[in-house]
């Protein structure tokens, strides 16, 4: 009796361990350590991305407003995929002196909606909002290959198809060929 319950024990303790192999192993479908902007939606909360943070502004609904409603940014992962992502009015003093243009940060915990804003600055569908469980940690320079801007430029003869739109901001940028004189009536 006491050789069978030895082999049953051995046999538990060796399952035991394989089942942990199994899972350590990537026998199952383990998390990516993270993702990019290009893998978010709204399917999850538990995201975790490193960006660097491109623009950072403060948004009033309200011109009147003292306070800001939104902090809003611009993040840049190192696919060259940018996002906007907002804080909302309740958490703006807890996140606001931790942001910073141009540094590289690690995001983790934020929801992900489809962007309902009137104006868009990038064209991406999906928008990040921070919540009160979101933590960003500040990341050293060399962590990723991330440019300091990312500019979504258009050909001239594809302005035309941005007339009437109130969905995406659209910046013009003008090229000065020659300065003349002007002339007015009467000279």
């Amino acid at each position: 009796m006491k050789a069978c319950v030895f082999q049953l024990n051995v046999f538990f303790h060796y399952y035991m361990n394989l089942l942990t192999y199994v899972n350590y192993a990537g026998v199952h479908k383990m998390e990516p350590t993270k993702y990019y902007v290009s893998d978010l939606d709204a399917s999850r909360k538990k995201w975790k991305i490193i960006a660097r943070l491109t623009r950072l502004w403060e948004v009033r609904y309200d011109s009147k407003n003292v306070e800001p409603d939104t902090l809003d940014m611009i993040l840049l992962d190192e696919q060259d995929n940018h996002i906007q992502a907002a804080v909302p009015k309740n958490l703006i003093t807890h996140f606001k002196d931790r942001l910073h243009e141009w540094r590289i940060f690690t995001f983790k915990h934020f929801n992900v909606t489809k962007t309902k804003r009137k104006l868009k600055p990038v064209s991406n569908e999906y928008m990040i909002w921070f919540t009160s469980f979101t933590s960003i940690t500040p990341e050293e320079e060399n962590i990723a290959q991330i440019a300091i801007h990312k500019f979504e430029i258009k050909p001239l003869e594809h302005l035309q198809e941005r007339s009437g739109r109130n969905d995406i901001v659209t910046d013009v940028i003008g090229l000065l060929t020659g300065v003349e004189n002007t002339v007015t009536d009467g000279e």
